[in-house]
């Protein structure tokens, strides 16, 4: 569940051993603070150095944080740092420990499900310039990864969207016809493999995520049940609502304010549910992979954060679209924004082969949007991002210090 992990409790003379968190299944090698990592590491059959990797992948990651029921992006002190690391360090060993002899180190993440049917955020229910940027990110991703881990990888992509397609009124052939166009992208690449429910049981994909969903989530009641008791799923619901409420003014323009707001709250109590269950599953389909998350989570969670674009986002390819826009070097980089916030800077929409789309134009050959060479791309002295027109707007792409919402969560 969303910013909810198993965490290693097991860190003597910890300033952070006050907090206490779940421990997932089998899925933490505990460490004592007193004896040393450095003498307990080794390199598994995968051949790689654990320490190395989780080096990589704290550097790559984002952490949150719960203060007065909200949720915020935490930044992590030098005191933290090490001992994140090696909890890190912990996880991803106890995986090597259980990989056999002669296969990759496996990282496992639920994403890319469809693209969301509201056209406030993407331009189609194609696969645009948006998947494409983020599938060359995390090919370069894994090879970095592989590189300083020093061992093989292999990240194993699985797609909720059959999951999801009924909760959110998306047509299953547009979720297969999504799934195709991305293994396409992937191409023979060695590192990513996306796996789909219609592969897996092509003959009855259908019922099958129905079966799933039942054998591995709570009944909608007693989901019901936590969320009106108050607490964490109780936050967690209210911005799965208000999410769900605001896209189905995107997907279905004409339903009023009251309507959206009564079948958003169906939607999110569903999602929860089906969220639980692809957690619940994937735990026990892939029990020796590291689980990798397209959201950021707690410190010392079992799940890692990983980013899906060059240009750190807390956005989805699958719910916005692609713009592309020089930096202050002239160099052309790729963000996520919402298709109607894109649309409102007067940006264009271009084809796949960089030519100007009328915007009435209603085919579906639209690929991204273009900001005019007026913007530029700036990255801030604290790491964000923002876009600027000189030196008059400003608007940011990402910032690390402001509430953070999300929907999903996984």
């Amino acid at each position: 569940m969303l910013f909810h992990g198993g965490l290693a409790k097991n860190f003597k003379n910890s300033s952070l051993r006050k907090n206490h968190f779940k421990k997932e299944k089998e899925n933490v090698v505990q460490f004592n603070k007193s004896s040393s990592l450095k003498n307990t590491l080794h390199l598994s059959f995968t051949g790689g150095d654990p320490k190395k990797l989780a080096d990589f992948l704290f550097n790559q990651t984002q952490f949150v944080e719960t203060k007065d029921d909200k949720t915020y992006l935490k930044k992590i002190s030098a005191e933290e740092k090490p001992e994140i690391i090696d909890h890190m360090t912990g996880l991803i060993k106890g995986k090597m420990d259980k990989t056999k002899e002669g296969e990759p180190l496996v990282f496992v993440m639920p994403s890319f499900p469809f693209k969301s049917p509201s056209r406030d955020k993407t331009l189609f229910s194609n696969v645009d310039g948006a998947e494409k940027a983020s599938i060359n990110h995390l090919k370069n991703f894994m090879n970095n990864a592989e590189e300083a881990y020093g061992g093989n990888l292999k990240l194993k992509i699985y797609s909720d969207g059959i999951f999801f397609a009924p909760i959110k009124k998306v047509d299953y052939d547009a979720v297969t016809k999504y799934s195709d166009d991305l293994r396409k992208l992937i191409g023979d690449d060695k590192h990513i493999e996306l796996i789909t429910l219609d592969k897996l049981y092509p003959k009855d994909y259908k019922s099958q995520a129905d079966t799933i969903i039942s054998e591995n989530a709570r009944p909608i009641n007693k989901i019901k049940e936590e969320v009106q008791a108050g607490g964490l799923l109780n936050n967690k619901f209210c911005g799965i609502h208000k999410f769900y409420t605001e896209e189905l003014k995107g997907q279905f323009p004409n339903l009023s304010l009251n309507q959206r707001k009564k079948q958003g709250k169906e939607r999110a109590y569903k999602v929860i549910q089906g969220a639980e269950a692809v957690n619940n599953w994937l735990a026990e389909k892939e029990p020796n992979a590291i689980r990798f998350s397209v959201h950021p989570q707690t410190v010392f969670s079992n799940k890692i954060n990983i980013p899906l674009t060059k240009v750190r986002q807390n956005m989805t390819p699958w719910h916005t679209s692609a713009v592309k826009v020089k930096d202050e070097s002239g160099d052309e980089k790729v963000i996520l924004m919402k298709a109607k916030d894109a649309k409102g800077k007067g940006f264009d929409k271009v084809s796949k082969d960089g030519k100007l789309i009328d915007e009435d134009d209603k085919t579906s050959t639209a690929y991204c949007f273009k900001a005019p060479d007026k913007y530029k791309l700036v990255t801030n002295n604290d790491g964000s991002s923002c876009i600027k027109a000189l030196g008059v707007e400003d608007f940011l792409v990402q910032s690390y210090c402001s509430s953070f919402q999300t929907p999903g969560l996984v």
